[in-house]
């Protein structure tokens, strides 16, 4: 998309897109979409800057970067004020989303990496696990609050 008095129009140049390398972004960042849903929930650069830690000029670039991706203005402009439009709001719902999506990935590894509640793996012969091993996985045993066998 190219931007143009402020309208955004896509580009016609097929060259543009045969050529190797060719895109400047590489694509949507997921801290970018972070950076969007402070802005929205604040309605102003400068106090969304200052909140996430960024320059004033990175976070406006990053959301140029953001609508040149999308293919839409996703605020009106009132000064310094940023109201979301109809683009802004529809593209809100998708990137908390995305956002809900990869705290919950996080989570369930985090969860699986835990050494209180992670799956241990175990091999062994079958006469040592009448007795030995699910001595040691019995709920009244020393081991985890929860083991399953298979």
């Amino acid at each position: 998309m190219v931007t143009h008095a402020g309208v955004m129009r896509p580009i016609t140049d097929p060259q543009r897109f045969d050529a190797p390398y060719a895109c400047k972004n590489p694509g949507m960042q997921i801290e970018e979409l972070r950076w969007f849903a402070v802005l929205c929930e604040s309605g102003n650069v400068g106090r969304a800057a200052a909140e996430l830690g960024l320059s004033q000029p990175g976070l406006s670039r990053a959301l140029a970067r953001l609508e040149e991706e999308v293919g839409a203005p996703l605020f009106d402009r009132k000064g310094r004020v940023l109201a979301l439009n109809r683009y802004g709001e529809a593209f809100l719902g998708h990137a908390r989303r995305v956002l809900g999506e990869v705290e919950a990935g996080r989570r369930a590894v985090a969860e699986l990496a835990s050494p209180e509640s992670g799956t241990v793996a175990m091999a062994f012969l079958h006469t040592v696990g009448t007795w030995l091993v699910r001595g040691c996985c019995s709920p009244s045993g020393p081991s985890t609050p929860a083991c399953a066998s298979t």
